[in-house]
């Protein structure tokens, strides 16, 4: 009985081992994504580590984290430098649409919220494939598109929910970023990040062929 109790195979111990591995990625993805700039890196090696941890070949978290942060440097900065100021340009114009009193602004306003809607889509998808495919810059980027509208139903609705929803909790409801900030320091990006790769492994199993290439990184689809 005891020896089931403490057996590694035991699902409790497996669950938290795999907690254990989320709280150490968390950690460093908040560390790497400080200076701003580092986002798109940090979120890729993300990706990179949850796809791995989901085929058991994470090895050494920090050192694959860090390689894998290395590796999509160039272009994970490339794609955040798109992803933050197309963010940008759409608060932007939400703003003046917000403020504006004419009728025409609040057309626009809705016309906003829905071009934001399909930019979280694809946000959501680009970091994924830039972690798995081994494209340039634009083709990864394309992909992300086509993919993110392939698998609409439910891949992409799922992962943009759970990119989206907690942070606009957090952003409309002050109090509750404090009540939950162990949670967003210690494990939320690193769970998040799991659970979506979770879907867009089923996703990215119709583009990846069955011989892998080196570093888990694969050609234009």
């Amino acid at each position: 009985m005891f020896q089931k109790l403490f057996s590694t195979d035991n699902p409790v111990w497996r669950a938290m081992d795999r907690m254990g591995d989320l709280m150490i990625l968390n950690v460093l993805f908040i560390f790497f994504s400080i200076p701003i700039v580092t986002i798109g890196a940090s979120t890729t090696a993300l990706y990179t580590m949850t796809f791995k941890l989901l085929d058991e070949t994470e090895g050494n978290l920090v050192k694959n984290y860090f390689k894998a942060f290395k590796n999509n440097f160039k272009q994970a900065t490339a794609i955040w430098l798109v992803v933050l100021f197309a963010g940008l340009f759409l608060a932007y114009d939400a703003y003046l649409s917000y403020v504006s009193t004419s009728i025409l602004a609040k057309i626009l306003m809705g016309v906003i919220i829905l071009v934001a809607i399909i930019y979280a889509m694809w946000a959501s998808w680009i970091f994924p494939v830039q972690s798995k495919f081994d494209n340039p810059v634009k083709v990864n980027m394309k992909n992300a598109a086509l993919m993110m509208v392939i698998h609409m139903f439910p891949t992409t609705l799922l992962i943009t929910v759970l990119n989206i929803v907690p942070l606009l909790l957090l952003w409309f409801y002050t109090s509750l970023f404090f009540a939950v900030l162990p949670f967003v320091a210690f494990l939320m990006f690193a769970f998040i990040a799991y659970n979506n790769s979770k879907q867009l492994k089923k996703a990215f199993a119709d583009y990846i062929p069955e011989t892998e290439l080196p570093e888990d990184r694969f050609e234009e689809i």
